[in-house]
C-alpha cells in the first residue's frame, strides 16, 4: 500500500474530527457566555476603580473541556500511533 493513500485518509479523518471537535466548542462556549450573562444579572459584581471585575471562576468551563479533550486526543493519537505504527 502506497503510503500517499495512507495520509489521505488520515487528514479525512483529523478534519472530521476536527470539524466535530470544533461545533462542539462553538456550542459550549456560547452557552457558557449566555449562563454567564444570565448570572452576572442576577449576582452583584464588584468593580473596582482600574476597570478589574470581581469573578467567581478561575477557569472558564470550556477551557476545562478543551483540556479534557486535548489530552484524550493526545492519548488515543499515540495509541494509534503504537497499534498501526504510522511513519511520518
Amino acid at each position: 500500500m502506497p503510503p500517499y493513500e495512507l495520509l489521505q485518509n488520515q487528514y479525512i479523518i483529523l478534519a472530521i474530527f476536527g470539524g466535530v471537535v470544533l461545533v462542539t466548542f462553538l456550542y459550549i462556549t456560547i452557552n457558557t457566555f449566555r449562563i454567564i450573562k444570565e448570572k452576572n444579572e442576577t449576582d452583584h459584581i464588584n468593580e473596582f476603580p482600574e476597570g478589574v471585575k470581581e469573578g467567581h471562576k478561575p477557569i472558564p468551563l470550556f477551557l476545562i473541556i478543551l483540556y479534557i479533550a486535548y489530552f484524550f486526543w493526545a492519548i488515543i493519537y499515540v495509541g494509534a500511533i503504537a497499534i498501526w505504527g504510522f511513519n511520518f
